[in-house]
């Protein structure tokens, strides 16, 4: 009896032991107790920093009998010392956690990007001579900072410019050989238009010479460039402009136009200027005379490669002809 009422009070101070462990948080295994984690508290929980800069963060687990105890840091984006620095490059939210055992604590960074540092200009297409394009939003570009955070920039700050990369040759025929009229009113007007196209009060732009531009958009100190080509649409994409035919005469009044064509020796041709392109070169604003000059330079490539394909005909019956009739 004495033995049973030994046992009984072994085991009442066992579960009193354990009561008291799982009240106070304090765990005893084998020979050795621990004392658990109450609270982490970490400071800032919420800030606001640049790309590239960097930030203290101090974190503190205290357990239940009020010591304190060192963590672990860790973070969603760009890298933390074990003493609390962040340092972080990429745009956004960064997440900031500290922990000690199970327990832990989450701190909030919004990071926002850095000062302009580039402008990017992304990939256009290739435009057509003569044809007819929206001028807002012809090129999109994005400012970005040296770490490739774009920023959200005021559109009204921007500047875009186009240019041409050398003289065409329109431009270049209407300036002398030497220059001398270089200054001219008349070159003055023109020139902008062959540089960089004609832009409508309509806000249509419209290119006027075919080659190699320079789109140049600034923003503050920033500069981007981007370079695109103005081609003859088809079939005349691979025709050099002016190669073998010349201007002659012009008379707006009756609408006739004389083209020298440099084939076979040289063909004469008078083109008359009718229809409705050329009407809207009378009686409407300056897009549409231009339009009506660029749709002629078409009219006159097309009356070229008819002239060729004759002339080519020509030859090959010509040159069956003394295979028929031998070389005498």
């Amino acid at each position: 009896m004495k033995i049973k009422a030994f046992f009984l009070a072994i085991l009442m101070l066992s579960l009193s032991h354990f009561v008291y462990a799982a009240v106070s948080g304090t765990s005893t295994i084998g020979t050795q107790t621990t004392n658990d984690i109450v609270s982490i508290s970490i400071v800032p929980t919420d800030d606001v920093i640049n790309a590239g800069e960097s930030i203290q963060f101090v974190a503190v687990a205290i357990d239940n009998e009020g010591i304190k105890k060192n963590v672990t840091y860790s973070v969603s984006d760009g890298s933390i010392t074990s003493d609390g620095i962040l340092t972080v490059t990429k745009a956004g939210k960064t997440f900031i956690t500290a922990r000690q055992g199970d327990v832990s604590a989450v701190a909030t960074i919004t990071v926002l990007p850095a000062t302009p540092h580039h402008i990017n200009i992304a990939s256009s297409p290739t435009f057509v001579y003569g044809d007819k394009y929206t001028a807002d939003g012809l090129f999109t570009y994005q400012v970005f900072d040296k770490y490739d955070n774009e920023i959200v920039v005021d559109q009204t700050l921007v500047k875009a410019t186009i240019k041409k990369n050398t003289i065409g040759n329109l431009l270049g025929r209407l300036i002398n050989s030497d220059g001398s009229n270089i200054n001219s009113p008349y070159i003055a007007i023109i020139r902008p238009v062959l540089i960089g196209g004609y832009i409508s009060e309509a806000g249509q732009i419209l290119f006027f010479e075919r080659g190699t531009y320079t789109i140049t958009v600034k923003y503050g100190d920033i500069v981007g460039t981007k370079e695109f080509a103005v081609i003859f649409r088809e079939p005349y994409t691979d025709i050099k402009a002016w190669q073998d035919y010349h201007m002659g005469k012009l008379n707006l009044d009756t609408r006739i136009i004389t083209i020298q064509y440099d084939i076979n020796g040289g063909i004469l041709k008078v083109i008359p200027l009718q229809g409705k392109v050329y009407d809207d070169f009378y009686n409407q604003g300056l897009m549409c005379k231009f339009y009506a000059i660029c749709e002629g330079h078409y009219h006159i490539l097309g009356i070229r490669q008819e002239l060729i394909e004759q002339n080519s005909k020509k030859i090959i019956n010509k040159a069956f002809m003394m295979l028929i009739q031998g070389v005498k």
